[in-house]
């Protein structure tokens, strides 16, 4: 075996030299982690922050077509009757329904969609606005080919008057019911 010739200080001296480039390296690669870690957070960040202004400018497009708050108050649909009794109705039977409403709110009332089931037609309903007071008529032609049971169907009409309680659209439900018989 041979002995080492070197001196135990310089041996120190290597290894302390050798740490200190360790310590070095290791301090390199944590700060150029840190480095790319925060250039992708920054990046990360600026792009949250423009998928957030398309998104607002996205939804006030998409709301700049929606039906604008009445101020002066709302509209209310009172119906002569809202629910009508066709009575015994057979199968092919097309029976005609008239809904008469006056406004007796405080607002002109506008509709906007009526929704109806696919047995019923609507044949007739006011496009101008009703104010407050004046009435108004919804007509419809109920089929009863497709029907095999007795049944009460909903006519929904969605005003373009928006509640101010509730902040959307105002909502008006009618009714007609009949006795299936075969």
């Amino acid at each position: 075996m041979q002995k080492s010739t070197k001196n135990p200080q310089s041996l120190i001296n290597l290894n302390f030299i050798n740490m200190k480039h360790n310590f070095l390296l290791v301090l390199l690669v944590t700060l150029s982690t840190f480095a790319c870690t925060k250039k992708v957070a920054i990046n990360v960040i600026e792009s949250a922050e423009e998928k957030e202004k398309v998104m607002e400018e996205q939804v006030a497009e998409e709301t700049s077509s929606l039906p604008v708050p009445v101020e002066e108050g709302t509209p209310k649909m009172t119906f002569e009757k809202r629910v009508l009794d066709l009575g015994k109705v057979k199968k092919g039977d097309q029976i005609p329904i008239s809904y008469s409403f006056t406004n007796t709110g405080d607002a002109p009332l506008e509709i906007d969609l009526i929704s109806v089931c696919d047995c019923t037609t609507v044949t007739e309903r006011p496009y101008l606005a009703i104010a407050p007071g004046e009435t108004g008529v919804i007509k419809a032609i109920f089929d009863s080919n497709q029907k095999d049971e007795s049944e009460t169907i909903d006519i929904d009409i969605w005003l373009k008057n928006i509640d101010p309680v509730l902040d959307m659209p105002v909502l008006e439900r009618i009714q007609y019911q009949y006795e299936f018989v075969k």
